[in-house]
């Protein structure tokens, strides 16, 4: 006679909450030595920085300053408290151009593009 074939069963809730319980545990082990790597955390609260501005990009920059035919600052001006990274051809302030860039990258995400061989 054959031996039947057994299909694996699914592990049981017990099983389940032992895996869990690992998975925690390893994370938590994990975190406690990356927080004790300095640069790491402020990395990770860079990251965070960019992206909270990148979430809040409609609430910080007046898209109507964006479009060229409405943007009124003159053309060119040099940073100043105003415009801290100067304005553009068209007087578009380069700050807000660079925040509201920002959204439609976290939004798509890394490209082809972005890992192109230069």
């Amino acid at each position: 006679m054959r031996e039947q074939e057994v299909a694996p069963r699914a592990p049981g809730p017990r099983a389940r909450a032992t895996v869990w319980a690992r998975r925690r545990r390893a994370m938590g082990a994990h975190w406690t030595t990356y927080r004790r790597n300095r640069q790491g955390v402020i990395g990770v609260a860079i990251l965070a920085a960019f992206g909270l501005i990148a979430i809040f990009a409609p609430l910080l920059v007046d898209e109507a300053q964006l479009e060229p035919a409405t943007a009124t600052a003159p053309p060119f001006h040099p940073p100043s408290l105003q415009y801290p990274l100067g304005t553009d051809n068209f007087g578009r302030p380069v700050l807000g151009l660079i925040i509201m860039g920002s959204r439609n990258l976290a939004a798509r995400g890394p490209d082809r593009d972005a890992r192109r061989e230069w």
